[in-house]
């Protein structure tokens, strides 16, 4: 895997000097091609220690293969969308015939309140209290 070796050179190369100066583990994620051009993510942890023996300063380096998580992070980033897109369809859906109905009762509640009764006044709190309730609901939903 030349491709693999080669990635972690320049890890090594780029991260080193950090690495050695401050002991902050580093951690790198790429994407890369197999030998038969496919491609697959790798996520490369890097550690600063000591030699055994000599005591000299070596860079631990584990290699992992997240191909998997990567794909599974990608299906639910597109599910994530679609479950937005279809909110802000339901949410622009609902919006018109709210506002309508809010205001043909606001002023029916306006203009009639005498006629109404205390029964057709509490119908009209309990729907413009709905209808704020779905205007503030909807306007949480904004398209992304």
């Amino acid at each position: 895997m030349i491709q693999c070796v080669l990635a972690i050179h320049c890890f090594r190369y780029s991260h080193r000097k950090q690495l050695f100066e401050t002991g902050t583990p580093q951690v790198c994620e790429l994407r890369m091609l197999r030998t038969d051009a496919a491609p697959f993510w790798v996520r490369i942890d890097a550690t600063a220690a000591q030699d055994g023996l000599s005591g000299d300063p070596v860079c631990r380096t584990v290699v992992s293969d997240i191909t998997d998580r990567k794909r599974s992070e990608e299906t639910l980033r597109k599910s994530a969308e679609r479950t937005k897109l279809f909110a802000y369809s339901v949410s622009h859906d609902l919006k018109s015939p709210v506002i309508g109905l809010y205001g043909l009762t606001k002023r029916l509640q306006q203009v009639y309140a005498d006629v109404l009764g205390e029964k057709g006044k509490t119908y009209c709190d309990q729907i413009l209290k709905s209808g704020w309730i779905t205007r503030t609901v909807t306007g949480f939903i904004s398209f992304p």
